[in-house]
């Protein structure tokens, strides 16, 4: 593991390692800091036969191993009980942080799918997996493109990387701006180059165009003052280059 680890229990002499990562754990301590923070990477299946006896023989756990294998054999265990039973078993994580890793996988569940891979995505590019990282990427672009594909509106698909294209993004923002706030907020908007582009006792519009980030920053300076009405075209984007889009 990357990471130094506290590790009251004697570790084992052979390591466990998880297949989809390659990562190794040596102690109970180290196996609960996996589970607890890649909850994504993770399914019941992980935690089988080999896993349940590494626990037994390596780890010397034989009550926990007892537990695990029961719970294996009743229909229905999923993930959330093979998990908690693990980290509860000698308290390493407190019951509000077992609480807080139950609610994640519940979270997860209500999850898209192309949402749960770029979990994993992200969770294999975390520990340098960049080949398998890459390969759900390349799917979930795929997936979102067969989706795009069948709505009648779209005419056709590219997908365009950050580097090689200009992304922008156009918002209108209705401001309540009375008395001194007026011209703060006149101000705010002449840091982030947008522009004032109706006037009336109450309020003000805002015309801002640039990056996501620029935007969501600009609306979070506003939303002090008041946000009457927000409209957002969505991002646009356009290659770079001599390049056109057929």
């Amino acid at each position: 593991m990357a990471r130094v680890i506290l590790c009251e229990t004697k570790p084992a002499t052979t390591s466990y390692i998880f297949p989809n990562t390659r990562i190794e754990v040596f102690s109970y301590e180290e196996l609960c800091y996996y589970i607890y923070n890649n909850a994504a990477l993770l399914s019941a299946e992980h935690i089988g036969v080999p896993m349940i006896h590494w626990i037994r023989d390596e780890l010397k756990l034989p009550e926990l191993s007892e537990s695990l294998r029961q719970l294996k054999e009743k229909e229905g265990t999923d993930l959330t009980d093979l998990a908690t039973t693990i980290l509860t078993f000698r308290e390493y994580y407190s019951i509000p942080e077992v609480k807080e890793f139950i609610l994640k996988l519940e979270r997860m569940k209500n999850l898209s799918v192309p949402e749960f891979r770029k979990l994993q995505a992200d969770g294999f590019l975390r520990y340098h997996k960049y080949l398998k990282a890459l390969s759900v990427y390349d799917e979930i672009l795929e997936q979102i493109e067969k989706q795009l594909a069948k709505l009648v509106e779209v005419i056709s698909i590219k997908h365009f990387h950050t580097a090689e294209s200009c992304r922008r993004e156009m918002a209108l923002i209705k401001v309540k701006a009375k008395g001194t706030d007026r011209a703060v907020i006149i101000e705010t908007c002449d840091i982030f180059r947008a522009h004032i582009v109706d006037v009336s006792q109450e309020s003000v519009i805002v015309e801002a165009t640039g990056s996501e980030d620029k935007i969501a920053s600009l609306i979070r300076l506003l939303e002090p003052y008041g946000i009457i009405e927000l409209a957002k075209t969505g991002l646009t984007a356009m290659q770079r280059g001599s390049d056109i889009l057929q």
